[in-house]
């Protein structure tokens, strides 16, 4: 809107992708599967054209991440159990 409060059109880029000033995102399409649906999807990127993801992506890739430092941890107390250090024994 302008300051009037008029609807301003929104020009795509050369990708085809609206830039919201409001909403500080790209609205842009992206082809993959939602909910078993494979389609090409209207998605939101960040402002260097990053995907922003949805609420169901954000937690699995979170739970990825917290899966791989368990797995870190785990290798690294064997590396200390081998060198005869018990990893769950805290010094004071």
């Amino acid at each position: 809107m302008d300051d009037d409060g008029r609807y301003q059109p929104l020009r795509p880029d050369a990708r085809g992708w609206l830039w919201s000033e409001t909403l500080e995102l790209w609205l842009g399409t992206w082809s993959g599967i939602i909910q078993r649906e494979p389609a090409i999807w209207l998605r939101f990127y960040d402002r260097d054209g990053n995907l922003v993801p949805l609420p169901e992506e954000a937690a699995l890739a979170l739970a990825e991440q917290e899966r791989e430092r368990a797995q870190r941890a785990e290798r690294l107390a064997a590396q200390l159990r081998e060198l005869g250090i018990d990893p769950d024994v805290r010094s004071s």
